[in-house]
C-alpha cells in the first residue's frame, strides 16, 4: 500500500502570523530602555541609601565626640583617634580608617554606589582588609570609594552638605582653618554661584570623575539633618547657597565650602 503525505512546506503565513512574529521580535527591544531606566532609578535610590547610612555612622561618630566631626576634633581627640593631626582627617583615604569610625560604618560596602561600577572591584578589596586599614597604617584605596565629604558639614547646621556622589568638577581647594590652623585638603571646592560646579555626566566625559551610572547634572547628596536626595546641578546650586549661609556649630561665619574627593 502507497502512504502519500500532505506537505506544508509552501504553506505561506498568514498576516496574523507575520503580525505576531514581528511583535515577538521587537518586544525585547521596545522594552530594553525602559528596563533600563528602571534599573538607574532603582541603583540611585539604592546610592541615597548608602549615603544615609553614612551620614549616621557621621552622626554617631560626633555623638560621641562631643559634636565634632573628624575634622573638628581637638588635638586630644585627634590623638586618641589615632590621627598623627588634623591633614589626616582632611583627607577622604584616612577619615574613615579610624577605628571608632570603622565601628560607626560596620561595613566598607556603603562606601561605593551602585551607580559607580568601576569603584566595585578595588571596594571588594578594601572590605577583604578592612581590619588592617588605621590612621597610621594602609590608607583606603581611592578606587573603591564613591563618596565626597564637604569638609564644612556639622551636625549642628543641619543645612550643610554631609556627603555626595564624588562626580563633579568645582573649583580649586581653599585652604582649611580651624581653631587658628591652616591646612590644604584634597580634593576640591564647590562654591556657591561657580560655573564650574556641575555634576559630570558619563554621557559628556570620560575623565575619572565621572561615575558610570550617572549622566549629566545627576548626582545625589545628604544633608546633615539626615535627607538624602536626588540632585541636579541647579539643585545643587540651591543647597551650597544654604550650606554656605548657615550658623552655628563649631565654627563661626559662613560653612567651608571645601571638599575632600576621591578620583578613579
Amino acid at each position: 500500500m502507497k502512504l502519500s503525505f500532505r506537505s506544508f512546506n509552501n504553506r505561506a503565513f498568514t498576516a496574523i502570523e507575520l503580525a505576531v512574529v514581528v511583535a515577538g521580535l521587537s518586544l525585547p527591544a521596545m522594552l530594553l530602555p525602559a528596563l533600563g531606566k528602571a534599573k538607574a532609578k532603582a541603583n540611585r535610590i539604592k546610592c541615597m541609601n548608602n549615603l544615609g547610612s553614612i551620614c549616621r555612622a557621621h552622626f554617631g561618630f560626633a555623638q560621641d565626640n562631643t559634636e565634632r566631626m573628624p575634622w573638628h576634633l581637638t588635638p586630644t581627640q585627634l590623638k586618641n583617634h589615632r590621627f598623627a593631626d588634623r591633614s589626616q582627617t582632611l583627607n577622604i583615604e584616612r577619615i574613615w580608617t579610624s577605628p571608632a569610625m570603622k565601628r560607626e560604618l560596620q561595613t566598607p560596602k556603603i562606601l561605593v554606589s551602585p551607580c559607580d561600577p568601576q569603584a566595585a572591584v578595588t571596594n571588594e578589596r578594601i572590605q577583604e582588609n578592612w581590619r588592617s586599614y588605621s590612621p597610621q597604617g594602609p590608607k583606603l584605596p581611592r578606587q573603591g570609594l564613591s563618596y565626597a565629604i564637604p569638609l564644612g558639614a556639622d551636625t549642628q547646621r543641619p543645612s550643610t552638605i554631609g556627603l555626595l556622589t564624588r562626580n563633579f568638577d568645582g573649583d580649586d581647594a581653599l585652604p582649611y582653618e580651624f581653631v587658628g590652623t591652616h591646612k590644604v585638603p584634597f580634593g576640591r571646592s564647590l562654591r556657591a554661584n561657580s560655573p564650574n560646579t556641575t555634576f559630570i555626566g558619563a554621557d559628556q566625559s570620560s575623565n575619572s570623575r565621572v561615575m558610570a551610572g550617572l549622566l549629566r547634572s545627576q548626582g545625589q547628596l545628604v544633608l546633615m539633618d539626615g535627607s538624602a536626595r536626588q540632585t541636579t546641578d541647579i539643585h545643587l546650586q540651591s543647597q551650597l547657597h544654604a550650606h554656605k549661609n548657615s550658623r552655628g556649630g563649631m565654627t563661626k561665619g559662613d560653612a567651608y565650602e571645601g571638599i575632600t574627593r576621591p578620583r578613579q
